[in-house]
């Protein structure tokens, strides 16, 4: 019922950039079917460089991408997953977060469609909400930050 799980990025962008990203976590699984999950997490993002700038029409400036240096999180996370026979799951993840470094806070849900095909391949389907009472920029806060995304990954498993 204890899990861990780690991952390890290392980015070598176009522009010369490079970033190290690792996510660790430690979970306890409360339910199998359906899965309910309680983790706790840690998740640090570095880039070596500042983003390229660009420019607008009125002089503002805006960074090409996301690029703090020494960004770090603890996190406490909700999760919730259904399986749907044997080739559909759809669940919903909910993150409270800290931000050390700034004293920040912040949540985030997670709504989610996997579809297998197979034992090795799928895609999953994501709709996602942030919020953080003061963004974190490269060298100081910002003010006050949420998003919404979508993601569409395909999965592989070796």
């Amino acid at each position: 019922r204890m899990g861990i799980f780690g991952k390890l990025t290392y980015g070598d962008y176009s522009d010369g950039n490079r970033k190290l990203e690792y996510f660790a976590e430690a979970n306890y699984k409360i339910s199998q079917t359906p899965l309910l999950l309680l983790g706790l997490n840690r998740y640090r993002m570095d880039f070596r460089d500042p983003a390229v700038q660009f420019v607008g029409p009125q002089g503002e400036s805006t960074s090409a991408y996301y690029d703090p240096i020494d960004f770090d999180q603890w996190s406490v996370r909700v999760e919730f997953a259904q399986d749907v026979g044997r080739w559909f799951r759809y669940g919903l993840e909910d993150r409270f977060y800290y931000i050390p470094e700034y004293s920040g806070y912040g949540n985030s849900i997670f709504a989610f469609a996997k579809i297998k095909w197979s034992d090795a391949n799928a895609v999953t389907l994501n709709a996602r909400y942030f919020y953080q009472d003061s963004g974190v920029g490269r060298l100081e806060p910002t003010d006050e930050f949420d998003a919404i995304n979508y993601v569409i990954a395909y999965e592989h498993k070796l």
